[in-house]
């Protein structure tokens, strides 16, 4: 079997999201440098092979790596202690790796020292079919510097739980295509330092710097033009896998990656036998003390409802439930609804909503008869250091969660909060019921009805939803 892990990232300034929810953070994060390899190798939980060996293919550009001495590479205490003194010179609470079982340690030998690192002891079944899987993994970024260290620390953490062994050693089974467009910032070069990173890993990966741009083109248009521009290296492989992880540019911990990608497998392997499972993406809004959900606009429970300024859609919940829609900041699909169905990232038609590319890929999902869709509250990632603290890093998870759920069918009606097409903003007291169909087209828009049994509207023009701002803006870039 075969699995494709996507991740996306679309930079947005900070406290502001584009249509899937994608923002960044703040704070200095970790350190990663290039050293020269050695022949020595590292346990990453007292497991000893030999040296790691793979081949590196697709690679876009490239790499600038800064080259030590053998004899100047710090030792591992050295190497712990720099990163723990990076983190708390950065005011982060540090990820764990319960379910990875990769520590600090390990992360930073290959980061850092560039030591052969054996492959870790699988702690768990689960983790065992996890890394059997062919691994697929792409972002897209854009002025991504603020949280690329700690999104490239616990990726090659990720990769590294994912690595098996074989007759032929410790080997990956781990593509990474990252699609940059446009960064002002470090984003390129700590870019190229991931590249080391995976060479050094022997895992085949596209780093591509492209020239996509909006140029004053319908931001939704543009930002699945991104999205499937990111996807191009499914289309160019003979190679079958299993499920496309989205991460987008946030604070996360790669417990939570796997969590969510097992929670994606079929029920054979203790998975919900879902089509697509998301995370839970956090924040403390400035008009609020407690943790919300930040990406409210594509997150729709089972009524079809917009979830804006709810939170008992996840408080007091560790098990995955289902919903019509989310995205989250880290999503899993499964790989065949783009490479057999050749599903893509679009805007709504003319008689459609208008809305996010990240929401109308579940429509499209729905209509092909895919509508298993769920979330799991303790696969939460954050866009900077505060609401990575306060909501993300004492929630992780702690083994895998095992659990099962009985898929409902689509809603009849879906609230439509529509982005008009010259503006950042959606307006939350625009927002309409609409029909939803299944695997049939949506109605024109002038034989809809408001108010149909279904969804529910939660606010209107004259009544705003209590404290909470008349209109999200959703992309910046």
């Amino acid at each position: 079997m075969a699995a494709l892990i996507m991740m996306a990232s679309v930079g947005a300034q900070a406290n502001q999201c584009s249509s899937g929810g994608d923002c960044h953070g703040d704070g200095e994060l970790h350190s990663a440098m290039s050293l020269l390899q050695t022949n020595s190798q590292i346990n990453v939980n007292d497991a000893t092979l030999p040296p790691m060996t793979g081949q590196n293919t697709h690679t876009a550009q490239g790499t600038g790596m800064n080259m030590y001495p053998a004899s100047s590479s710090p030792s591992m205490a050295q190497l712990a202690a720099t990163e723990g003194g990076q983190l708390m010179a950065a005011g982060r609470k540090t990820c764990q790796h319960h379910l990875s079982n990769v520590n600090d340690s390990a992360v930073s030998a290959v980061m850092k020292a560039r030591k052969a690192v054996a492959c870790p002891q699988k702690a768990s079944p689960v983790l065992q079919n996890l890394s059997e899987q062919r691994v697929f993994i792409v972002t897209i970024l854009h002025d991504s510097h603020k949280i690329l260290k700690h999104w490239t620390f616990e990726l090659i953490r990720l990769i590294m739980s994912l690595r098996s062994s074989s007759t032929m050693g410790c080997s990956s089974n781990v593509f990474v295509s990252i699609y940059e467009s446009g960064s002002t910032d470090a984003t390129t070069q700590l870019l190229e330092d991931l590249r080391g990173h995976l060479e050094f890993l022997g895992v085949s990966h596209s780093i591509v710097s492209g020239g996509l741009r909006r140029n004053g083109s319908n931001r939704i248009d543009y930002l699945g033009r991104l999205r499937n521009k990111a996807l191009e290296p499914i289309h160019k492989t003979n190679i079958t896998f299993d499920q496309v992880l989205w991460l987008n540019d946030v604070l996360y911990c790669a417990d939570a990656a796997l969590q969510v990608i097992h929670n994606a497998m079929p029920i054979n392997l203790g998975g919900l036998g879902a089509n697509a499972v998301c995370g839970l993406d956090l924040w403390v809004p400035p008009w609020d003390t407690e943790c919300n959900v930040y990406d409210q606009w594509v997150f729709h429970d089972m009524g079809g409802n917009n979830i804006h300024g709810r939170r008992d859609i996840f408080r007091g919940k560790n098990l995955p439930f289902q919903v019509f829609s989310c995205w989250n900041g880290l999503v899993s699909f499964k790989a065949d609804l783009f490479q057999d169905l050749h599903l893509e990232f679009r805007r709504g038609a003319p008689n459609q909503c208008a809305a996010s590319e990240a929401e109308l890929i579940f429509h499209d999902m729905w209509r092909a008869g895919r509508g298993r869709v769920a979330v799991v509250p303790s696969a939460a990632v954050a866009y900077n250091n505060p609401h990575f603290n306060r909501c993300v890093a004492d929630s992780q998870p702690t083994s895998f969660i095992q659990s099962s759920i009985t898929f409902q069918p689509a809603p009849r009606q879906v609230t439509c909060c529509s982005l008009p097409e010259d503006e950042d903003q959606v307006n939350w007291s625009e927002c309409e019921c609409q029909p939803f169909e299944g695997t049939q087209s949506p109605p024109p828009i002038s034989l809809r009805k408001r108010n149909q049994k279904g969804c529910k509207e939660p606010y209107t023009k004259e009544e705003p939803y209590p404290g909470r701002p008349a209109a999200l803006v959703v992309w910046d870039w």
